[in-house]
């Protein structure tokens, strides 16, 4: 039996933390990383972190904290287009929100984000 922590996330998804931003000021990713995830297509209206309301496209569970501005992909490795080489030839998501439930306990939180289409196009990596 999974964990508390751990239940309900039998999805897969890639994740590019945003690590900062480039002379343009345009956002720099790490490398992808494969993450469990429940992730839940949804359209609902959120609060974003300067609090204004904002439409997202989908909920996510997560394992880890997520930084906000970082990117994810719905799927894992061996999804991607070309048996797993390459980037993902689909649409990449954004992180609006990031919210962090602690358990009874304190322990095993429960971590959610909230996630809008990436619109910005390639994937800069930081150096």
């Amino acid at each position: 039996m999974p964990t508390p922590g751990r239940s309900g996330r039998h999805q897969l998804a890639l994740y590019w933390e945003r690590v900062g931003d480039n002379d343009q000021g345009e956002p720099t990713f790490a490398t992808r990383i494969e993450l469990d995830v429940r992730w839940v297509d949804k359209r609902q209206m959120v609060t974003d972190a300067n609090g204004a309301p904002v439409a997202t496209e989908a909920s996510v569970k997560v394992d880890r904290e997520i930084i906000i501005g970082s990117v994810l992909w719905k799927g894992g490795e061996d999804d991607i287009p070309g048996a797993g080489t390459g980037d993902p030839d689909s649409d990449f998501f954004q992180v609006v929100t990031y919210d962090e439930t602690p358990n009874t306990k304190g322990n095993n939180p429960e971590r959610e984000i909230t996630l809008n289409r990436f619109r910005d196009g390639d994937l800069e990596y930081a150096s």
